[in-house]
């Protein structure tokens, strides 16, 4: 490629790059709920690790969180922290993108049209801008994904730097989330596909078991599993998603009792709804997702509309020509890349459809986007760069048409952002504030049945207090012997506590501390809602 398309190319994919930090920069101002979602799971968890208490909760993977120890602390001002370590991951993952695509395979029409999805998606924008591990995944499953695609040859896959690189890789990876076990395993089974010496792969599964070794070996003395989790071990098996507020843990499904309780029929029936939820996520996430912040005028959606009709068009056309020749197949992905994303396909998706009954989140599914987007990004590329390489009206049309989307998403983004900027910063309210400051008292390891609840952010409360959810479909009775099970001392209540658990009504009621004979030890209301927290008689 000439010198003149190749600079415009690479000044479109820097204000690609940039417009997916103003994206997400805008949704960071947005996200200050300081308990939304499992943001705040994750900072109760960095804060149990700064203080020795634990490795991982039983279900989030340590990485992450021990990422934020250099900046754990008990105040809203680490929620707000942890949001740009985040972002700063995230712009790394897609830098990360264009760098292979520019620097390593000369293609930046691939990197562009990479660019062009990933800097205006709704999930990655939220991705880049909430406190989850999943930037930290993406990023890791690309750069392994990025390792059979840049070493083809047997020969190269069997190097000692491959291998010792490879082990590292997949043991971040799962040391980031369970999915990572998955995903460690089809890589490997990968590298035996293509490996010529069979035995030289187990040097590298014997890298992935030692970096892993800290949470194998965790999981052995605390759950007696060394890849326990509890996610897979029983939440995948649950038939409702409610069913994660459990009252007896000895009743918990697993897989033995979830075959002894469902017919063939039930499991196919509830893969096949699943797939067809998946399949609908899939299209969001290509499709839907692919838009303008919510602000943008509907001039400016149909803009974008127009080129995202373009690529769908385009794709097809580039897809024959690659399956008649008239593209070099070898320009869009080594076999053995190709390979591990089918793997990875056919096993995750799947596994996220039968999962889907429960929890049908688009960041799930999402671990595999990015690589799509960059194949189908490197098809087109192979079709259309022949027409960048010619110096007729077509290259000038198409060059100009690049380099002022990217001038248009440049500016939607930094309008987005600049609108939010002024976004109130992450606060307690008072009510909450003054339970927090009475919880905090409570002797060390206390345990108090709370919630399900978003009202209170959980995380800053002392790290050896333990918390228990209410469960669900139980009455007062049940729950009152729950306590007593398990030598629970404090009940607290709050408003969306109350609604979602109406068998505790009576402890709203006036009389309820003389009727349980239970002390009333705070009772906080204000205009967002109120706390009554409960001591438990000895």
């Amino acid at each position: 490629m000439t010198p003149g398309p190749r600079n415009i190319l690479l000044l479109s994919v820097v204000l690609l790059i940039l417009s997916a930090g103003l994206y997400a920069l805008g949704a960071l101002w947005l996200n200050t709920n300081l308990q939304a979602g499992d943001q705040g799971a994750y900072l109760h968890l960095s804060l149990a690790q700064k203080h020795g208490i634990a490795l991982t909760d039983g279900n989030r993977h340590p990485l992450y969180s021990a990422l934020l120890l250099p900046i754990a602390e008990r105040d809203p001002q680490f929620f707000a922290r942890a949001r740009w370590f985040s972002l700063i991951i995230g712009l790394l993952f897609l830098g990360s993108i264009a760098w292979n695509e520019i620097g390593v395979r000369k293609d930046p029409l691939s990197a562009f049209l990479a660019m062009a999805f990933l800097s205006l998606h709704l999930q990655m924008g939220r991705t880049l801008s909430e406190i989850w591990c999943e930037p930290l995944l993406y990023f890791l499953v690309y750069l392994l994904w990025w390792m059979l695609d840049s070493r083809g040859k047997p020969e190269e896959m069997e190097s000692k730097k491959f291998l010792l690189l490879g082990g590292v890789l997949t043991g971040l990876i799962y040391l980031t989330k369970g999915t990572g076990l998955q995903v460690a395993a089809l890589f490997w089974v990968t590298v035996f596909i293509f490996a010529k010496n069979r035995l030289k792969p187990f040097v590298g599964i014997g890298v992935f078991l030692l970096v892993a070794s800290p949470l194998l070996v965790w999981n052995t003395v605390v759950y007696h599993s060394p890849v326990y989790s509890f996610a897979s071990t029983h939440n995948i098996w649950f038939d409702e998603a409610d069913e994660i507020w459990y009252d007896d843990p000895e009743d918990l499904p697993t897989l033995g009792s979830y075959l002894k309780t469902h017919t063939p029929t039930e499991i196919a029936g509830r893969l096949g709804r699943g797939l067809i939820l998946e399949s609908k996520m899939a299209f969001q996430l290509l499709w839907s997702d692919w838009k303008l912040p919510e602000e943008s005028s509907l001039p400016a959606s149909l803009v974008l509309l127009a080129f995202k009709v373009l690529i769908l068009v385009g794709l097809p056309i580039s897809i024959l020509r690659l399956f008649q020749g008239g593209s070099d197949r070898q320009r869009v992905a080594s076999r053995p890349a190709l390979v591990f994303f089918l793997l990875m396909f056919a096993f995750m998706f799947p596994a996220f459809g039968w999962y889907a009954q429960l929890t049908n989140a688009p960041r799930f599914i999402m671990t595999l986007v990015p690589i799509a987007v960059v194949l189908l990004g490197r098809i087109l590329s192979s079709s259309v760069e022949s027409t960048l390489q010619q110096s007729g009206i077509g290259s000038k049309v198409l060059l100009s048409g690049i380099l002022i989307f990217s001038l248009f998403v440049m500016l939607q983004t930094a309008s987005f952002a600049w609108k939010t900027r002024d976004f109130p910063a992450p606060s307690l309210d008072p009510s909450s504030e003054r339970i927090l400051e009475e919880v905090n008292q409570l002797p060390e390891g206390a345990e108090i049945a709370f919630g399900p609840s978003h009202g209170l952010p959980l995380w800053l409360s002392r790290p050896d207090l333990e918390w228990r959810p209410t469960p669900w479909r139980i009455d007062l009775e049940r729950f009152k012997r729950m306590l007593e099970r398990e030598r629970i001392g404090y009940v607290l209540l709050d408003g969306e506590t109350l609604a979602r658990r109406p068998y505790l009504a009576p402890l709203a009621g006036p009389s309820a501390s003389e009727t349980l004979g239970w002390r009333i030890r705070s009772r906080f209301r204000s205009d967002t809602g109120f706390f009554i927290l409960y001591e438990l008689s000895p």
